[in-house]
């Protein structure tokens, strides 16, 4: 019997992890990695989440093209797009000039060369 308890009070010890904000925190963008300056990492973030609130649904394609085009209208070009689940990345790019966001379930990352 003093087993018993021993073993309910031992399980009593683990954390309890709940899920409840879990979604709340998938909904705000995390800037993983950001090599720009201030106010230009929040257009950026601001041009990223509503694309990928727009079009994301539908087509990919679609998502990076509109993240692109704006990129270059604001920042001037070439802008690199990369959206995608799961992915590694080692790029060159010019300084200053990269933001990595985690949206969602998706990420995306914006360099210009």
């Amino acid at each position: 019997m003093a087993s018993a308890t021993s073993a309910s009070s031992a399980n009593m010890d683990k954390p309890v992890y709940k899920m409840e904000g879990w979604s709340k925190f998938r909904q705000t963008p995390q800037i993983k990695s950001c090599d720009m300056v201030l106010e230009m990492e929040t257009e950026s973030r601001d041009v990223i989440v509503m694309a990928l609130d727009k079009y994301l649904s539908s087509h990919e394609y679609e998502v990076t093209s509109l993240i692109k085009s704006n990129m270059d209208k604001k920042f001037g070009g070439p802008w690199h797009v990369i959206i995608g689940e799961g992915f590694g990345f080692d790029v060159v790019h010019q300084a200053r000039q990269l933001i990595h966001v985690h949206y969602q379930n998706v990420s995306c990352l914006c360099y210009k060369c």
